[in-house]
């Protein structure tokens, strides 16, 4: 009897571990910083979560477009998503306001937006960053540049799904190169960093 309780007790651990697998949502790559993010995307807007509505195969949300940055939209769309873990889908919840990336599901009018492990895809009140970057796509005479970005200490998790991420690196230096320019900065409390570049010679008309 001792004999069978080990093996039951051994079979609902491996059990166990394999169910935690399964529910973790791996990428082979990270979504990147706004600027590499947003010319990935089909369509970037920033609107509100209507009517979020789960169906057989996960979610489905209904936008209010508040901005529209990139990609052509009507002033409603609706958006496809897994329900979270191991499908890659984005928790929205109705009334909330979020910057969506989206990917357009074929022959339809209907977007796709994943999580933020694999997009950057994130609540407004998160996004600063991105929506920094995002409003001066439209800008038709920057006075310079910016270049930004988000330093991590990501380690993939040995045995198992997913990844581990450290605490952020802050006060680390920076280095940017411009031809004959050079620009440092240091990363902030949550390893971001920003650089503002003048512009060379006169503007182009």
């Amino acid at each position: 009897m001792t004999v069978l309780r080990a093996l039951i007790a051994t079979a609902v651990f491996l059990v166990s571990i394999a169910a935690g697998r399964a529910e973790a949502c791996s990428c082979s790559h990270g979504p990147g910083p706004a600027c590499q993010a947003a010319f990935a995307a089909d369509t970037v807007f920033a609107g509100e979560a209507r009517r979020v509505a789960r169906t057989a195969t996960g979610l489905r949300v209904d936008f209010e477009v508040r901005e529209r940055f990139r990609g052509e939209l009507s002033p409603t769309v609706v958006v496809l998503t897994g329900t979270g873990g191991g499908d890659c889908g984005f928790p929205f919840v109705a009334g909330e306001s979020y910057v969506v990336y989206g990917t357009r599901v074929p022959g339809t009018d209907e977007l796709r937006a994943f999580g933020t492990g694999c997009s950057r895809t994130r609540s407004v009140a998160d996004a600063a960053e991105d929506l920094a970057f995002l409003r001066t796509l439209d800008d038709p005479a920057p006075a310079g540049a910016r270049a930004f970005g988000h330093v991590k200490h990501v380690e993939p998790n040995v045995g198992r799904a997913g990844v581990t991420t450290y605490p952020p690196l802050a006060g680390l230096a920076i280095v940017l190169r411009d031809g004959a320019r050079t620009f440092n900065a240091r990363t902030d409390s949550e390893g971001r960093y920003e650089f503002s570049l003048a512009p060379v010679g006169p503007p182009v008309r």
